[in-house]
């Protein structure tokens, strides 16, 4: 059973650098899904000049090791940034594996989104679906489907 509430990612990214391990080629995707603990870095630190130099906005977060070494890399976008509340047993959805430069580089952390920004959107969109009013596209139509089991993790 699991304990730690520190976050972690998640996905089939190129697994050289998400564990350092293995000796797959440049952007292979791995067979078994990879999971690493990260840290949460104050988007002040990751803008930083020699970091990302004031390109994130208030709707990014970081996450990873200010050394590198592990990271999300290629063929994780997509993937969650979750926490674990060891007292509720559940893990909550904090970010979606957005982008990065390069993999496990030293200050060039993963980027991911901030889902709690857009908790309420979701559950519109999701209600609306599932209510059948209003006429949705199908792009739109995909986010509250694939986004459900998120909720979950976001605590709804």
């Amino acid at each position: 059973m699991r304990t730690q509430e520190a976050p972690n990612k998640a996905g089939f990214g190129d697994p050289r650098h998400d564990l350092c391990c293995s000796s797959h080629s440049a952007g292979e995707r791995a067979d078994t899904l990879q999971e690493a603990e990260v840290n949460l870095i104050p988007r002040e630190t990751c803008n930083q000049p020699d970091w990302y130099n004031q390109t994130l906005t208030e709707n990014m977060q970081c996450a990873g090791h200010e050394a590198g070494g592990i990271d999300a890399c290629q063929a994780d976008s997509g993937g969650p940034l979750q926490c674990f509340n060891s007292t509720l047993q559940r893990f909550y959805l904090f970010g979606i594996t957005s982008f990065g430069q390069g993999c496990a580089v030293e200050k060039k952390p993963g980027v991911y989104t901030r889902t709690s920004l857009y908790y309420r959107w979701i559950r519109e969109l999701q209600a609306r679906a599932a209510s059948g009013s209003g006429r949705l596209s199908l792009p739109l139509l995909a986010i509250p489907l694939l986004l459900s089991a998120a909720l979950p993790l976001l605590g709804a």
